[in-house]
């Protein structure tokens, strides 16, 4: 996954890259719908004005939405990209 910072823009935009690499057609294409749907329906949680691109390297892994889902936000975490709740920061503090 690689991420950018757009500060202009005013919305989360991603892009999904799928190798040969990671099997048939059949295959390829449906993992680039079910990340396309974990991105959908996650964006807002997502500080706008950010750019993503995703890569896959295992179909095994992304079997089905909710595995997705779950590595997205894991990953979006990890780049620290994901918008602060209001109720976090009022336990937090």
């Amino acid at each position: 996954m690689r991420v950018g910072k757009n500060p202009a823009s005013n919305k989360v935009r991603f892009a999904v890259v799928v190798s040969k690499k990671l099997g048939t057609a059949v295959v390829r294409n449906r993992t680039k719908r079910l990340l396309r749907e974990a991105l959908r329906s996650n964006r807002n949680k997502i500080i706008v004005g950010t750019d993503i691109i995703l890569s896959p390297q295992d179909s095994e892994k992304l079997s089905t939405v909710r595995a997705v889902q779950y590595a997205l936000m894991t990953l979006c975490g990890r780049a620290a990209i994901l918008k602060t709740l209001p109720e976090q920061e009022k336990t937090e503090g």
